[in-house]
């Protein structure tokens, strides 16, 4: 599975940012220099990551939770998404950036807890991106039917059934990391994932086609109404929030997949290579509560509002002080 503590040795246990923070006193003065400008760099980079997922994420989940409009099955799904995303920032992202082989020596306890971890969050964050994803096809696809179709009770199942497969995954992938299965379990979920990607790419492509059919025929109707003269106007935020969504899917997910693939096949993949699609993934955890929020009417309309009631608390507060 790839994800941010993945390496490139058999079932992958050591991460770059590690091979460069482990260097031992008997390694060459050049191993010392190549490691010592790439760690730096990747520590920035790393931190600026961490830093945004812990601020956007919360502020978003805040922000949707007192959106009215929004429906309460789709709040549920981005409360996973931004969760997910919210913990392999705390989880994961962090300890990569402090751990060490003392303090979490290989098979300790530590070390299998992070390595869970790191599992389950890097599933459960493609799979709350897949489920939002089909989520707002069948709102758009089958409107009408949407409230039959995807009620609170089923995206409550669908919410706990997508930890526990996570869950499950992670459980079954330490036990069996050492062995022939655990290459099998790594290569059967990187296909799933591309499977995945496909699915994603594809409806968002179907949904921007319903989209537009539904945009010109408003724009006919209005057309229609406001006289032959009126000017026919299409809007364009549909596709283009559509094409940065497919476009973040396919430059932040296929890389990272591509090389763990090729890792688990014992191809030899270049450390800065490996490290910069491990970069492109870090800021989906960030970058996706961005798409899927902040381009949002409500949303914008909402954070305003609140952001207006938090100071007019803080001032009663202190005035009452």
């Amino acid at each position: 599975m790839a994800s941010a503590e993945n390496a490139m040795e058999d079932i992958l246990t050591v991460t770059p940012m590690e091979e460069g923070l482990n260097v031992t006193d008997t390694d060459e003065a050049s191993a010392y220099l190549e490691y010592g400008v790439s760690t730096t760099f990747i520590i920035c980079v790393y931190g600026v990551n961490i830093i945004l997922t812990m601020t956007i994420n919360p502020v978003c989940l805040l922000v949707i939770r007192q959106m009215a409009n929004m429906q309460p099955t789709t709040k549920n799904f981005m409360t996973l998404l931004l969760v997910s995303k919210m913990g392999f920032g705390i989880f994961v992202l962090i300890p990569s950036m402090i751990r060490t082989y003392v303090v979490f020596a290989e098979g300790s306890f530590w070390w299998i807890l992070g390595f869970i971890c790191n599992v389950v969050f890097t599933l459960q964050s493609f799979l709350s991106l897949l489920i939002l994803t089909v989520d707002r096809y069948l709102a758009v696809a089958w409107c009408l039917h949407y409230p039959r179709l995807m009620t609170i009770r089923r995206s409550k199942i669908i919410i706990s059934i997508s930890w526990a497969v996570g869950l499950i995954y992670g459980l079954i992938f330490i036990i069996n990391a050492s062995s022939d299965a655990g290459i099998i379990l790594n290569f059967t979920v990187i296909v799933i994932i591309f499977i995945g990607i496909v699915l994603i790419v594809t409806l968002y492509l179907h949904i921007l086609v319903i989209a537009r059919r539904q945009a010109r025929r408003i724009a006919q109707d209005n057309q229609a109404v406001a006289g032959n003269n009126a000017p026919q106007r299409v809007s364009t935020k549909s596709f283009t929030t559509i094409f940065i969504i497919v476009t973040v899917v396919l430059l932040c997910w296929i890389p990272v997949c591509l090389l763990d693939l090729l890792a688990t096949s014992g191809v030899s993949v270049s450390p800065v290579i490996f490290r910069g699609s491990q970069v492109l993934f870090t800021t989906t955890n960030w970058i996706d509560a961005v798409i899927f929020c902040a381009r949002n009417k409500e949303f914008q309309e909402t954070v305003p509002k609140l952001t207006r009631t938090c100071f007019r608390a803080m001032r009663h507060k202190l005035n009452r002080n």
